[in-house]
C-alpha cells in the first residue's frame, strides 16, 4: 500500500492546502470525472436534499452518450412535492457550477438499499442499472403506472 516514495495510499482523493495540510474531498471510487474535474457525488446530493421538495438524493455516474461521465441523480419526494426533474436541475444550477449538474434526475418511490453490518445502506451498483436503462428519459414515479416504474 505504500508508494515507493512513501506515501501511504488510502483510496482517498484530497486537497492540499498549500500550509501542510489535506482536506478530504471523497472516497477516489466514488469521485466522478465531469467535464475533467474530480467532483464529490456528496456536494451534488446535498444541494438536492437541501430543495424543500425532497427527502433524500443520491448521485451516481454512468458513461453517457458522448463517452463521457454524466451525473444522474435519483431523489426520494416529499409527500405533496411538486417539483419535478427541471426544477430540481435548475435548483442545482442556481448554486453549482453548470457541469455539476446532474444530466438526468430521477423522482423515485424509495431507494433500493441492502442491510449490512453499519447499517442500511443505498445500493448505487442498483441505481447505475437503473440510470442506464432511463437514458432515453427521465422518470416520475409521481406519473408513471406502477408496472412501469
Amino acid at each position: 500500500a505504500f508508494t515507493d516514495d512513501g506515501w501511504f495510499r488510502t483510496g482517498d482523493l484530497g486537497v492540499a492546502t498549500g500550509d501542510g495540510g489535506v482536506t478530504y474531498v471523497c472516497r477516489m471510487g466514488d469521485a466522478l470525472r465531469l467535464r475533467g474535474f474530480l467532483v464529490d457525488p456528496a456536494e451534488i446530493e446535498h444541494r438536492l436534499a437541501d430543495h424543500p421538495d425532497v427527502v433524500t438524493a443520491k448521485v451516481v455516474g454512468i458513461d453517457g452518450r458522448g463517452g463521457y461521465t454524466e451525473a444522474v441523480a435519483f431523489v426520494v419526494p416529499r409527500p405533496g412535492a411538486t417539483a419535478g426533474a427541471a426544477d430540481l436541475k435548475q435548483w442545482c444550477g442556481d448554486e453549482l457550477a453548470a457541469f455539476k449538474v446532474p444530466s438526468a434526475v430521477h423522482v423515485i418511490d424509495r431507494m433500493p438499499t441492502t442491510v449490512g453490518g453499519n447499517g442500511s445502506k443505498i445500493r448505487a451498483v442498483e441505481l447505475r442499472d437503473w440510470a442506464r436503462q432511463w437514458i432515453d428519459q427521465e422518470r416520475d414515479c409521481r406519473h408513471v403506472a406502477p408496472a412501469h416504474r
